[in-house]
């Protein structure tokens, strides 16, 4: 029988917005309409997924995965994020996994999304 890998989970904590730094050059764009749903949704829905960050040499934090997210909720006025600390990520590792979170996200299947729509 194999032996199954434990899975470490990370808790997230709450963060004043002012120590949230923004990640330079983020690949993953958004237009200004999929920024106005993102934010109609967090109205509507609430904020329910953390953001990932790691702690800068100044105190604050850098937003690794979340940017949207994150802005979208200081938009509607929200004072603290939800977030997950990484620090055990170097510089390298967070640009390697803001990279490789937007990758996996991966794409809309148009056919698929046109049904499930219209279900």
């Amino acid at each position: 029988m194999a032996t199954k890998k434990k899975i470490k989970v990370h808790v997230a904590q709450l963060i004043p917005v002012d120590k949230l730094r923004w990640l330079e050059g983020n690949s993953q764009k958004q237009s200004k309409q999929q920024f106005a749903e993102l934010k109609k949704n967090i109205l509507e829905e609430g904020f329910d997924e953390s953001l990932i960050v790691k702690t800068l040499p100044d105190g604050n934090y850098e937003v690794i995965s979340g940017n949207h997210r994150g802005k979208a909720a200081i938009d509607l006025g929200v004072e603290s994020l939800p977030c997950v600390i990484r620090d055990d990520w170097d510089d390298i590792k967070a640009q390697f996994q803001s990279v490789r979170r937007n990758y996996v996200r991966g794409v809309i299947d148009k056919n698929l999304f046109t049904a499930q729509v219209n279900t």
